[in-house]
């Protein structure tokens, strides 16, 4: 059966799917829908209330959309895992003028079946069969999509019949390619020490592993606790001449937090810079995520918001802070604020809190207010408006809901600050300059 479907798919590694979350017992379709586009959500919600007669509403309704709606619709079905509507679906799409192949949608398709064989057996007959329409290179990508998609699905024996299907097929990419997908495979289905054989495997054959096969064993060990093996990795992975990137560094980073090792997280951050990588959001949000008693600190007094000296005396006063969270914090305030997070001109300041969690935006702001302050006291002229985002995109609803913007509300209202919410934007708060300068002077500094 493995050599019959092992050419019908692709998954990229890490895909989450979105949308619906709830796929309980009972009716599946009894939830939110949350389609990107209002095509798309016509169309879902036509078929949620079809009953029996989903499949001809589905078609009916699919008649006459775009390319990218009923690519969408197939998508939600596939993270739905509605296999008795992605098939037709499925079907429609192949048949259309514009249709490309994609290996990865294929792939994903093949997977969902697969994922219940015995329920499932009838419609993997009926998905088409592609191996004979397919080059050698697209049956490699195709290989290569199975072993992983199949371990997204938790198939560990099909994703390794998976791979000895690729490496039969007489292209010489066939074998490394096919490597590098087992070895991330195999970290999907946390099995480290497993995917480190394949990795040895792969040496022994003479294929030299790439950062991105060192990174996911890196990710792999971090992530069920196996530190050791994470930083003997990381060593030899930089013996080879393969440098660590940023998101090397902040899976370490991040393994570390898991484990609450503090002095570790710091290390890493001192290696980090000493080899010339700057650390990012990511980093900081990792850091910052070790530290629960910043958002304790928070609740406490949203006067801390106020200036850097305020927030690490509470945290220092508190039984419930370690030595280890006040120590990262240290280093993300010597850090200072990230620049990429504010923009300077003369007619406006900003912030942008934006992908920043709650623990980063605990420590980032405090610190943006003490160089606003600096920035006056030095006889900057005040800008026209200043302001702070803390979300960004369509979805306003959900920026008002935003755990960030409630703290920012929160914490300058009780501050008696002069920002306010944008009318335009409900994601941003905005104060004209020369009220906020006025505000600065006059607030404690420590």
């Amino acid at each position: 059966m493995a050599g019959c479907h092992g050419f019908d798919m692709l998954l990229e590694p890490g895909v989450i799917g979105r949308g619906f979350k709830d796929l309980s017992r009972g009716n599946r379709w009894s939830v939110h829908v949350d389609c990107a586009s209002k095509p798309a959500m016509r169309v879902m919600r036509e078929v949620e209330k079809a009953g029996r007669n989903v499949t001809s509403v589905l078609r009916r309704k699919s008649r006459g959309l775009s390319r990218a709606v009923q690519l969408e619709v197939l998508d939600e079905f596939v993270q739905r895992e509605r296999p008795e509507l992605v098939l037709p679906m499925y079907k429609m799409v192949r048949d259309a003028v514009w249709y490309k192949w994609d290996a990865r949608l294929h792939a994903r398709i093949v997977a969902l079946l697969a994922k219940d064989g015995q329920s499932n057996a009838a419609m993997l007959q009926d998905l088409p069969e592609v191996q004979e329409f397919l080059s050698l290179a697209q049956r490699a990508d195709l290989g290569c999509a199975l072993i992983e998609s199949y371990a997204h699905c938790g198939l560990q024996s099909h994703a390794l019949a998976a791979f000895q299907d690729l490496q039969s097929l007489p292209l010489a990419r066939a074998v490394p390619f096919g490597y590098k997908s087992l070895i991330r495979a195999y970290c999907v289905l946390d099995l480290p020490s497993e995917a480190e054989q394949f990795l040895r495997s792969m040496q022994v054959a003479g294929y030299q592993p790439s950062g991105d096969e060192y990174k996911s064993l890196i990710h792999g060990f971090g992530r069920n606790g196996m530190l050791r093996e994470m930083e003997m990795l990381a060593c030899e992975m930089c013996n080879q001449g393969v440098a660590l990137d940023t998101a090397g560094f902040n899976m370490i980073i991040s393994s570390y937090g898991q484990a609450g090792q503090h002095d570790k997280m710091v290390e890493v951050v001192d290696r980090m810079i000493a080899a010339g990588v700057e650390p990012n959001l990511v980093s900081w949000n990792a850091l910052t995520k070790a530290c629960p008693s910043l958002i304790t600190a928070l609740s406490d007094g949203c006067g801390l918001l106020a200036s850097p000296e305020l927030l690490l005396l509470r945290l220092k006063e508190q039984r419930a802070s370690s030595p280890g969270e006040i120590c990262v914090v240290k280093v993300l305030l010597l850090h200072g604020v990230p620049p990429k997070a504010v923009t300077w001109s003369s007619a406006s300041w900003q912030l942008d809190l934006h992908s920043m969690s709650l623990g980063t935006a605990c420590v980032v702001f405090p610190m943006w207010l003490s160089c606003l302050r600096d920035q006056f006291k030095s006889g900057k002229q005040a800008p026209g408006e200043v302001r702070v985002v803390t979300g960004w995109g369509k979805h306003s609803e959900a920026d008002v809901r935003a755990p960030i913007r409630r703290m920012m509300v929160a914490g300058l209202g009780a501050m008696e600050s002069p920002f306010k919410a944008d009318p335009n934007n409900c994601g941003t708060l905005v104060a004209r300059g020369s009220a906020l300068k006025q505000w600065l002077l006059t607030l404690p500094s420590n």
